[in-house]
């Protein structure tokens, strides 16, 4: 059985305080997503733009990025 669409509207013209913080709850969550995906949108953009096809990054083993990554050069010409 559905409740009925007259009690939903009843409830929300009831307790408007509860369904403006519900509205901006999720205005704030859709701003926050929506923030976050231009963020990494444009890093992966200056990451393209500023890039040479001819560089390469070198990891050790294990590594999961470049900063807990410290390959030695074994062979250093002065």
């Amino acid at each position: 059985m559905a409740i009925p669409f007259a009690y939903n509207l009843r409830s929300v013209v009831q307790r408007p305080v509860s369904t403006a913080t519900t509205a901006v709850g999720i205005g704030l969550t859709v701003a926050i997503y929506i923030g976050a995906l231009a963020l990494a949108a444009g890093f992966r953009a200056s990451l393209i733009s500023t890039g040479a096809p001819d560089n390469i990054l070198v990891l050790r083993k294990g590594a999961d990025s470049e900063i807990s990554s410290a390959c030695r050069s074994t062979s250093r010409t002065s």
